[in-house]
């Protein structure tokens, strides 16, 4: 893995936690859905769909809890990337790396940021992911 895809999965990780957050909104939902069906059938005394709903209760509670163990691998991984750009050996090259993979701008964005051309900020940018290749992914093999 070259050092612009290692560094773009905290653009990934991000997408990921944000997924996952959306779907541990969905699965309170369900659980607050089958919550109240299960209220409704407990007020008429119909109790043999109350084993299935429980099971459906406890199999989404279930997910949720895998949902959050994911989550959290994902925001360590990011917090792991976003510590190795800062701890980069120059101040600009580490700037700009974070600015284009943890506020994801673009590098004319980043040129306007910085007060560069844009030219020049490409140029920087293939610097900076060469400097992030020497000092840190060649130094985890």
């Amino acid at each position: 893995m070259n050092a612009k895809e290692y560094l773009m999965q905290i653009e990934i990780c991000q997408n990921t936690i944000d997924e996952m957050e959306e779907l541990k909104e969905e699965i309170r939902e369900n659980m607050e859905h089958l919550r109240s069906i299960q209220t409704d059938h407990e007020k008429i005394n119909i109790s043999k769909n109350n084993d299935k709903l429980l099971n459906q209760i406890v199999k989404m509670a279930e997910i949720e809890e895998e949902v959050d163990k994911s989550r959290l691998e994902y925001i360590q991984q990011k917090h792991r990337i976003t510590k190795e750009i800062i701890t980069l050996g120059d101040a600009k090259l580490s700037r700009l790396l974070s600015l284009r993979y943890i506020k994801n701008l673009s590098l004319a964005e980043i040129a306007d940021e910085m007060g560069y051309d844009e030219s020049y900020t490409r140029h920087l940018h293939q610097k900076a992911l060469l400097l992030f290749t020497n000092e840190i992914l060649n130094k985890k093999e």
